[in-house]
Formats: C-alpha cells, structure tokens, sequence
C-alpha cells in the first residue's frame, strides 16, 4: 500500500539531496529547516485571501520539499535526534492545518467556506481535510507504540497530499475551483489513507493475539 508513496519520495529523492548538501554548506540544522518549513505554511492564507493561487501552490510544493530536506540534512549529518522526529512531526501537522484552513479564505467560497461543493460546505471539506491529516499521523504513531514497524502505509502520505495541493494550486488560475477539487481530492485520500493504517494495524494485532493463543 505504501509503493505509490515510495515512488514519489524516489522522484524527488535527488533534489532533496542536492538541497540538502547545499544548507549543510551554510551550517543550517535540520530543526532549522522543519522550523522554515513551517513558517512557509503561515504564508499560504494570505496568499488565498488575495487570490496568488500559483505562488500558493509553488508555497505548498517547497513546505513538502522542506519536509524531506531536514530528514535528509539529519541522516547526512548524523544528527537524527527524538527531540528533532517529535519536532518535525509536530510543526508538521501545524503546518498541513494552516494550509487547509487557508481554503476557507479563497475569494471564489466567501465567506469563510460558506460556498457549497458536492453539496458540502466548504468549511466542512476543511474540517475533513484537517481531520484526515491528523488521523494519518496519529494512526501512524499508534500503531508503532504498538509495536508495529511497517506502519507507514497507505494511497496518501503527507508527500502526496502536499503534492496534489501544491498542482491544483499552481494550475488553479485555469479555474478557480481546480483549488477546492484539490481540497476535496485530499480530504478524501487523508481519510481513506488512515482507514487504510487501521485496517493494516488490526490485522498484525489481530495475527498476534491469534499466535499467543497457539
């Protein structure tokens, strides 16, 4: 289930490492990069509310990018820290809420989201969205507290969703609503992608329970 993932972290794979080697230069840490990653993400409301949906979605692909150079930058360096993974995943889940939250201020859903899509209300895409995002994380960390090392699992990873925004940002001067398809598509996924982590973690548990029986 994780392939579809793996295949786009190995597509940019080479860039990230290249970045990586260049702020390595600079003496930059990876702390400082997940830091500058999520100061990124606090620009993408203002960029909704006034409509630069290319800079938006160029914004979005550099917070996925940063997302990968800090790892990068912390398994060059030899400096892979609990503090640094709990930081990381910390700001990101700061960061994707902001990004989806910027949707409920695009001038084409005003006010706030109100507008409805697939007769869903904005605002509530969002909620999804949000939700999603954050149960994709949280299934993840549950389930390795469980144990389960093979956990990162499923159609969307944060790469994935990040990636879908960032295209559907860049493109959306095409049409306005490209943006909102882009939330919904991402929305769903997020939620499929922690049905998919449950789903994966139940049955190693339930294979478990199942061997301490015999």
């Amino acid at each position: 289930m994780s392939n579809s993932r793996l295949r786009l972290r190995a597509l940019f794979r080479p860039l990230v490492d290249y970045i990586a080697d260049v702020l390595i230069r600079f003496k930059l840490t990876p702390n400082m990069i997940t830091a500058f990653g999520a100061i990124l993400a606090t620009l993408t409301p203002f960029l909704m509310v006034n409509g630069e949906y290319i800079l938006f979605g160029v914004v979005v692909f550099f917070v996925g990018l940063m997302d990968g150079v800090d790892g990068a930058i912390a398994r060059i360096t030899k400096k892979v820290t609990k503090w640094g993974g709990f930081l990381d995943s910390l700001l990101d889940r700061y960061g994707d809420s902001i990004i989806f939250i910027s949707y409920l201020f695009n001038p084409v859903t005003a006010p706030l989201g109100g507008v409805e899509i697939l007769s869903i209300q904005v605002r509530i895409w969002v909620c999804i969205a949000i939700a999603g995002s954050l149960m994709v994380s949280y299934t993840r960390a549950k389930s390795e507290a469980t144990g389960i090392r093979e956990s990162d699992v499923g159609i969307a990873a944060r790469s994935e969703r990040l990636l879908i925004l960032s295209v559907t940002g860049i493109i959306g001067p095409l049409n306005e609503y490209i943006l909102i398809y882009g939330l919904i598509i991402t929305a769903v996924l997020a939620n499929v992608t922690a049905l998919q982590r449950i789903v994966h973690s139940y049955r190693i548990l339930k294979k478990r329970e199942r061997d301490l029986k015999h």
